[in-house]
């Protein structure tokens, strides 16, 4: 009932164009799929939204906010059902632990699950946040011992980038995984001796 009336009121509108009824009727079925508890239409449904905040959007490179509510959303649906890739969407992009408190919690759960688990993404992003924390202290203490909390995970979550890497392997990670840039064996082991140094 509920998708015979919202198709009803796309027509009445004169929003249904050929192209865009076969776009509405995939939202519609996946939106059904989603609220069934389907995890890959919950992804599916959350990637079109996000696709969908960034165009409309007047600002490109700020999501509309009550689209990007809906990215949430069903990211969270498909990734408390355990889906890998919802997961990486909510780590990489949607939890944004510079908003407060509370999404710094969800990101930090949510990174340390998949680190712990061995995801290698979640591994170089809990690295570089604590890397970026170890640099920042470094610098407020200026002519002090150059202490650091954050110096020991900082080292453990570069070590475990290198556990399990072929002996030939240069790359650890794209820069389609990172979604910023490739993450090489070097890059790693400058950071790891920097660390160790800092330790000392």
């Amino acid at each position: 009932m509920y998708r015979f009336v919202l198709i009803l009121c796309i027509l009445s509108l004169g929003l249904a164009t050929p192209a865009m009824a076969v776009d509405t009727g995939r939202k519609l079925a996946l939106l059904e799929s989603a609220v069934a508890g389907d995890a890959n239409a919950q992804y599916e449904l959350a990637m079109i939204y996000e696709e969908e905040a960034y165009e409309q959007s007047e600002d490109p490179f700020e999501p509309e906010p009550e689209l990007w509510e809906k990215v949430r959303h069903w990211c969270e649906a498909a990734a408390d059902q355990g889906h890998f890739d919802a997961k990486r969407a909510l780590l990489q992009r949607v939890y944004d632990p510079s908003l407060g408190e509370e999404e710094s919690r969800k990101w930090y759960k949510l990174a340390q699950e998949m680190a712990e688990r061995g995801d290698k993404v979640a591994q170089y992003l809990l690295a570089e946040m604590y890397f970026a924390k170890c640099l920042g202290e470094v610098l407020e203490a200026g002519d002090s011992p150059a202490r650091s909390d954050s110096t020991e995970p900082a080292l453990r979550w570069y070590s475990r980038l290198l556990d399990g890497l072929k002996s030939h392997q240069t790359v650890i990670l794209s820069k389609l995984e990172t979604r910023d840039r490739e993450v090489t064996v070097d890059n790693v082991n400058e950071k790891l001796a920097y660390l160790r140094k800092l330790a000392q």
